[in-house]
């Protein structure tokens, strides 16, 4: 259940999801990984929008000045 209107990685837990995709809409990086994983290294509260953070650290347009050149990452198969 969404706090503050975010969703928690605790939610995706929750869902039954075991794999969490990422894909970003500005470029073609995308990937799969473990929502166990994910709960180890970041715990079951780390907001989704926080955790963007963390899963596309390394990517260059994440700390963009510009709202057109901003990192486009995302979760395109995700339903909760």
């Amino acid at each position: 259940m969404p706090r503050s209107g975010a969703w928690l990685l605790s939610d995706v837990a929750a869902a039954g999801h075991r794999q969490l995709d990422v894909a970003c809409t500005k470029c073609d990086r995308k990937g799969r990984l473990s929502v166990l994983r994910l709960l180890a290294e970041h715990g079951p509260d780390i907001s989704l929008p926080d955790l963007r953070e963390h899963v596309a650290a390394d990517c260059p347009r994440l700390k963009a000045v510009s709202i057109s050149d901003m990192c486009g990452v995302m979760y395109p198969t995700l339903r909760l």
